[in-house]
């Protein structure tokens, strides 16, 4: 099952039922599984998330030089604080220290990861397995995407089918047109979205439902019982 959150109200650029979001089942499971893991000071389980979620590891193995190992291909590249071919430095210290948040081993043979990605449904599948081994929580627990309370009640979260990346992104796509500024010729946004959802037309949304999601000064919450089903016949292209 997939999400989409819509603007609540028109505001500056924004339209009443845009949406904003869109989220599909996989980024959902990997969302969550980002949040227990993070929040769980677990840093085995951590690192296990991360190994899963990265292309690279990067190993240090003296003061100024690291071993990079891309975890899709295996290939292992050597860098250090001497230039490169490129003239380029590593700054082995500058790259610890922007991400000792996320260090793990130990001083003088840190290991870290990078350039995160979204992982196919078997790793995803290896992380939640360690996840339900490691602590209290499931799969099947954890099917929405981790909203905050004042994002429940700023806008409207929705259940709807769900649908691949490429569905998703073009879901939230923006328009822009080709202006002459200034005697230049620039792209400029005029729509902040090209789609949007009439939601008050959702029969499973109540009245007075609809009026606690105008009002915003409450947290409502009606995924899962408003699924769409397909979320196409719901969609309109903007004019």
């Amino acid at each position: 099952m997939a999400e989409v959150v819509l603007k609540v109200g028109t505001f500056g650029m924004y339209e009443d039922g845009d949406i904003l979001c869109a989220w599909n089942d996989k980024y959902i499971k990997k969302k969550n599984a980002e949040t227990i893991c993070r929040e769980s000071g677990d840093r085995a389980l951590q690192e296990i998330y991360a190994q899963k979620t990265h292309i690279y590891r990067f190993d240090r193995i003296s003061e100024f030089t690291v071993t990079r190992t891309n975890l899709v291909t295996d290939e292992i590249d050597i860098f250090s604080d001497d230039r490169d071919d490129l003239g380029r430095y590593m700054h082995v210290k500058w790259h610890i220290q922007i991400n000792a948040k996320k260090m793990f081993g130990f001083e003088g043979a840190e290991r870290w990861y990078e350039k995160e990605t979204i992982p196919d449904d078997t790793k995803l599948d290896l992380i939640w397995d360690e996840i339900e081994a490691r602590t209290g929580e499931r799969r099947a627990n954890n099917t929405l995407y981790p909203l905050g309370d004042n994002n429940l009640m700023e806008f409207l979260a929705l259940s709807v089918d769900d649908m691949t990346d490429a569905q998703a992104a073009n879901l939230v796509l923006s328009e822009y047109e080709t202006q002459t500024i200034d005697g230049e010729e620039r792209e400029v946004q005029v729509k902040k979205r090209i789609n949007k959802i009439d939601y008050a037309s959702i029969s499973a949304i109540s009245a007075d439902t609809l009026n606690r999601i105008y009002d915003r000064k409450e947290i409502v919450d009606v995924r899962g019982d408003t699924k769409i089903n397909p979320i196409s016949e719901v969609v309109a292209l903007k004019v």
